[in-house]
């Protein structure tokens, strides 16, 4: 069984944080259980309310994105922001997101 947390480590092996620019932001944006088990991973170059319908459609709980999920410092998470809504549904739908830019 492969787990959102050996795919994180893996991730973090190839893609290690030292060859990131110093204001980058890679690795886990969110997660509501990193020892779930991982059924599918959506490739995708943004997590978009598209690509997390695609996954959602297929399957897939977790998604793995080139640009950064959350890229600046958020001081809320709601429903009336395009961000909060994907980051809101993503947990409901317990879909793990991270992001290697």
């Amino acid at each position: 069984m492969t787990t959102v947390r050996d795919v994180f480590a893996f991730l973090e092996e190839k893609i290690p944080r030292s060859l990131s620019l110093n204001w980058d932001h890679d690795g886990l944006m969110c997660s509501t259980d990193l020892d779930a088990e991982v059924h599918k991973i959506l490739l995708s170059l943004d997590m978009t309310r598209e690509a997390l319908r695609y996954a959602k459609q297929q399957g897939c709980n977790v998604c793995v994105t080139h640009h950064p999920l959350i890229f600046s410092p958020i001081d809320s998470v709601h429903p009336d922001t395009a961000k909060g809504q994907i980051l809101i549904e993503s947990i409901r739908s317990g879909i793990s997101v991270l992001s290697y830019h």
